[in-house]
């Protein structure tokens, strides 16, 4: 797996990614022509040379006080202009269960770790399933269900 911080080469992201790309699978160029445009810590990571690349993200900025600030938001807003102000979409698959309501795991995280570090991620940037979004809330003592 290689890892590769890119936080404090901002400026240069495009030829250090370029790099980063050649060096860990050729054939990894031509699947991804530009990088997310956000300045929050990450890696990129591969475990296999045929893998797309993926953004590991720092989840540890994360507090469940984060997780309810977003679901008080979500609640404030409504879903379709919580959705439509943050850049994520409705679950398919599980729900995050606080106060006897049902939210999207994904988009709430999503929008928590924004409220915790000022920077916003784009619903591609990570999982939203058992190994991403699921986990992580979980983790933070989170009660999350099955659809």
């Amino acid at each position: 797996m290689a890892h590769v911080p890119l936080v404090a080469a901002r400026e240069r992201r495009e030829s250090l990614a370029l790099v980063v790309l050649v060096e860990v699978d050729d054939r990894a160029l031509h699947r991804r022509s530009s990088y997310p445009q956000t300045s929050a810590p990450y890696t990129l990571s591969s475990t296999n040379p045929g893998d797309e690349m993926t953004r590991s993200i720092a989840w540890e900025h994360v507090t469940d006080a984060d997780v309810v600030r977003a679901i008080e938001e979500y609640d404030r807003l409504g879903p379709e202009q919580f959705f439509s102000e943050h850049g994520f979409a409705p679950t398919t698959t599980y729900d995050l269960v606080w106060e006897k309501r049902r939210y999207p795991p994904k988009a709430i995280l999503g929008t928590a770790y924004e409220l915790a570090t000022g920077e916003r991620l784009a619903s591609a940037d990570f999982e939203g399933g058992k190994s991403g979004a699921v986990r992580v809330l979980e983790q933070l003592g989170f009660t999350i269900e099955p659809r």
